[in-house]
């Protein structure tokens, strides 16, 4: 059974809270690279200029989400000041589970783990906080 399969198991039992992280964005311009039309048919989509919108959010099974939007870019920074607010939020053993994007492996984020207590999953990387830890 792999470390994701444990956390998950442990989460169904009531063991931890488990959540998903991951950041996006959204822009006023969009980007359509093709598409079907009719002949004949002229297909265009509105846009505007100005600032997009990035997201960073915390998902759980369970339907819970916790999330940050900003105008600004998510830098390894953002993510770690992201996280220190969310730790602030929980109630019991909490793990948070981040892909291998290259902002998740920055010495910003190994560092800022440190107080987290980060451990390495081959598939992932989780970032594990209890009550009262940052």
């Amino acid at each position: 059974m792999s470390g994701l399969a444990r956390l998950e198991r442990l989460c169904e039992h009531g063991h931890i809270d488990l959540f998903y992280g991951d950041e996006s964005g959204v822009c006023l311009l969009p980007c359509v690279p093709y598409g079907w039309q009719f002949k004949d048919e002229q297909v265009s989509m509105p846009s505007t200029s100005g600032k997009g919108v990035n997201c960073f959010a915390l998902l759980s099974r369970q339907n819970q989400c916790w999330f940050r939007t900003t105008q600004e870019p998510i830098s390894a920074a953002t993510v770690c000041q992201y996280l220190d607010r969310f730790a602030q939020t929980i109630r019991k053993m909490t793990v948070v589970v981040l892909d291998n994007a290259s902002v998740h492996r920055s010495q910003v984020v190994r560092q800022c783990s440190l107080m987290c207590s980060l451990s390495a999953f081959p598939e992932s990387r989780s970032t594990r906080t209890g009550p009262g830890k940052a």
